[in-house]
């Protein structure tokens, strides 16, 4: 999926596990939850924050209000198990910390 997929962020603000629910069902093996209401996901990239909000429920507030942000370039520390999957689906690395 290197060079074709684009990593976004999600937040939910109201109703995570309906969230968690459509992630889920939407993206099965393309989305990781990192913490409650919180979750990495990878689609192509010619896909929107717009439209993933959309497919979600969370643009029209039918599934949960939300966040959805499109990640250029990331850093933090966290689990390595969470660098090891962005680097799977994206092909991308980071000077990250790999401790959680």
């Amino acid at each position: 999926m290197p060079a074709t997929s684009t990593l976004f962020a999600i937040m939910a603000v109201g109703k995570p596990e309906a969230l968690k629910t459509a992630i889920e069902t939407k993206y099965s093996d393309q989305a990781m939850e990192v913490a409650p209401g919180q979750w990495l996901v990878v689609r192509p990239s010619t896909m929107t924050t717009l439209e993933v909000a959309t497919e979600l429920g969370i643009y029209d507030g039918s599934t949960s209000a939300g966040i959805v942000l499109s990640i250029s370039s990331y850093n933090g520390r966290t689990r390595p198990s969470t660098w090891e999957w962005i680097t799977a689906k994206t092909g991308a690395t980071s000077n990250a910390s790999q401790a959680g």
